[in-house]
Order: structure tokens, then C-alpha cells, then sequence
């Protein structure tokens, strides 16, 4: 059964969502598109940062940090939200999770967004540029003009789209509020993979290999270190992206 959008009428009730999303609760397990008037989140500034602290409450804090430069903060000022560029002043560019979820310098990632994104016709016209990504280079991107993020399934060559109404700031915090562990690793191969393989680095990634396009097995004991620029790279390069839908927040 489809069901309709879930709306939220108080800021109390977008909250205790978010709160318990971040936590594994299933309030939404059809996720059903979700909705809710820009006049809800009025006060919700000073709520962004709780929402940050329940994410650092799921992953941890950083065990690998990268200082963001001025320079970075200058060159994305008005290209991303101001409450991401926060994010950056206060946690730099950082691993979380053992290596599960990693914020990233954007401008490391171009060459993905140009030979991925750029030449695909069917994906909407931005200027998109990638803010974090997991373990197994999943890639999660902003769209400068839409205020869009495009999510990237790196391994299936899938891409999906999740919109939102409300402000760039508020899109941030709710998408790091409603982050969880399970959706970095849908596969539940992290664990495995770390013990064999050990720590990822910054640069690294788990990869199948052979990769699945060219006829990989999506198990476990196919999985190995990558860079994960070159990795990305050469799946670009395999195979295009294609849509898996489209869901609203």
C-alpha cells in the first residue's frame, strides 16, 4: 500500500522524529515522503546543533580529522549552506565510525561529478558537489541551485534524489540528524571488512572485486582497499548512472 506524506504540524513532533530516526526507530518504515510548512522550524536554529550531537551520539566522535582551509571555506561560501561550512570550522574535514561515514573536501571529488554526473543526461542539471560519503564510496552531494541532494550508490551505479522545502541550513542538520549506521552500511559488511582489512584511510574505500558490473559477487570476501578516486573513476567509466526514484522530506 502506498501510503501519503507524513506531516509534521510542530516543531516538537519534526524533532522527536528526527531523534528517533538517528536512533533506529521505525517511525517511518515505508519511507513514506515526509513534509512539513517552513513556519515549523521557526527556532529551529538553535536546534541544529542538537541535531549534530545526535549524529556524533550514532558515529562517535571524529578519529581522523583534516582541517578545512580558509581558503575552502571562501571558495564554497554561497555555493553551500552556511551551516555546513559551521560544521567544517568546528569538525574539519573527518572520519567517523571506525571509517564507516567521512565529510569530505568537496573539491577532492570533481572528477567524479564530471565524468558521473555531468555527462549523464537523465540526472537534473546543478551544480552538485559531494559533501560526504561511507566506507564503500556511496557519495552524497549537494546541488548548489536546486538545493537537491543526489545520493550516489557507487557499487550498483544507482542515483537517487531527496528534496526538501525548507531552508539550505535546515537541510543540512535534518540530514546529518536522520543518519544512522545502517543506512552507511545496508549491506552489513562494514565490520567484516575492517577486521580483515583493517582502518580505511582518508583516500580509501571497500570495493567488490571484480567490481559487480563486470560480473562481481556482492559478498564479503569480495572486498577490497581501494583509493577511492580511482575506484570511482574506473566505475564511472563501466557504467552509468541510473535512477531509483525519488523521495521527498
Amino acid at each position: 500500500m502506498q501510503l501519503g506524506p507524513i506531516h509534521f504540524d510542530s516543531t516538537e513532533r519534526w524533532q522527536a522524529f528526527c531523534l528517533c530516526r538517528c536512533r533506529g526507530d521505525h517511525l517511518n518504515p515505508g519511507k513514506t515522503p515526509l513534509t512539513a510548512p517552513d513556519s515549523v522550524f521557526r527556532g529551529m536554529h538553535k536546534l541544529m546543533d542538537d541535531f549534530l550531537n545526535v549524529f556524533l551520539t550514532e558515529f562517535g566522535a571524529p578519529f581522523y580529522r583534516a582541517e578545512v582551509p580558509i581558503s575552502s571555506i571562501a571558495r564554497y561560501r554561497r555555493r553551500l549552506p552556511d551551516q555546513l561550512l559551521s560544521y567544517w570550522e568546528k569538525y574539519g574535514w573527518s572520519g567517523y565510525a571506525d571509517g564507516l561515514f567521512w565529510t569530505v573536501n568537496p573539491q577532492e571529488f570533481e572528477p567524479i561529478v564530471t565524468e558521473w554526473v555531468k555527462q549523464n543526461p537523465t540526472i537534473v542539471v546543478d551544480s552538485y558537489h559531494v559533501i560526504a560519503r561511507n566506507a564503500f564510496g556511496d557519495l552524497h552531494l549537494w546541488g548548489e541551485n536546486t538545493q537537491t541532494f543526489l545520493m550516489i550508490d557507487a557499487c550498483w551505479a544507482r542515483y537517487s534524489y531527496m528534496r526538501s522545502n525548507v531552508s539550505k541550513d535546515r537541510n543540512i542538520s535534518t540530514f546529518f540528524a536522520i543518519l544512522d549506521r545502517e543506512h552507511c552500511d545496508p549491506l552489513a559488511f562494514f565490520d567484516a571488512a575492517r577486521k580483515r582489512l583493517g582502518r580505511l584511510k582518508h583516500d580509501e574505500m571497500y570495493g567488490f572485486v571484480p567490481v559487480l558490473a563486470l560480473g562481481g559477487s556482492a559478498q564479503e570476501r569480495s572486498i577490497e582497499v581501494a583509493k577511492i578516486i580511482e575506484h570511482l573513476l574506473f566505475l564511472s567509466q563501466i557504467e552509468p548512472l541510473r535512477h531509483i526514484g525519488l523521495e521527498d522530506i
